[in-house]
Formats: structure tokens, sequence, C-alpha cells
């Protein structure tokens, strides 16, 4: 049992929000568990003690003990903020992106889009 999974189990109630930093280096995104919010008390690690893990921990932290994410994670600097409940589906993984960063993505296709049928417009208007 890892360190993730005993703090999920050690939760009576039926949410809990995690806050990990996740830095991009070479070898993909590093994720560290900084604190916890659960029945009603936060939970801040020092930086020594704090829980790194991989999507693959995450997943099985969560499906072993009940738990799932239903909602994307939300973004806030390098941290993100993972709210689960308990028995609920595993809607994300723990690197899924943002609802800001799917919002960023739509908004920039619809601008290419914008910006191909304005260079279409042109060149049929001078035709």
């Amino acid at each position: 049992m890892n360190r993730l999974s005993a703090i999920l189990r050690s939760v009576s109630g039926d949410r809990i929000v995690l806050k990990a930093t996740v830095i991009y280096g070479d070898n993909g995104p590093q994720k560290t568990l900084d604190s916890y919010r659960a029945d009603g008390a936060e939970t801040v690690f020092d930086y020594a003690d704090r829980i790194r893990f991989t999507d693959a921990e995450f997943a099985a932290a969560l499906d072993g003990n009940g738990w799932g994410m239903e909602d994307r994670p939300v973004k806030m600097g390098m941290a993100y903020r993972y709210i689960l409940k308990r028995n609920a589906q595993i809607a994300y993984a723990a690197s899924a992106a943002s609802a800001e960063q799917v919002e960023r993505w739509a908004q920039r296709k619809v601008m290419r889009e914008i910006a191909i049928a304005n260079e279409m417009d042109a060149e049929l208007a001078g035709i």
C-alpha cells in the first residue's frame, strides 16, 4: 500500500481535494502531492514529506479505495487541484487537461477557422 492509498483509506467523508505540484521536464510531468483537504481539515506536508506519484499510481489508488474523479483537474499556477468523490467514476486521469486548457484549445481552433474563412473570402473577392 502506498502513501496515497493510505490517505484515501483514512478519509471518513465522501470528498477529498488533493493539491499537487506538476513540473514538466525532459522525462514528462512530475507530480508531487503537497496537501489535501478532507473531513473539514487541511493537511499540508513538509517539503521532505511530499508524495511523488505517477498517473498509474494515482489511478490505482483511486480504483483500489473506491474513489473517482468526475471533474477535470483545476489548474492553479504550477499546482493542480484534484477533487475526488467516493464511489464516483474515474472520468479523468491525473494528467488530464484542465477545463481552462480545453477552453483555450477550443478558442484557438475557432480562431484558426475564422482566419481560414477570412483568407478564402479575400481570395474570392480578388477573383
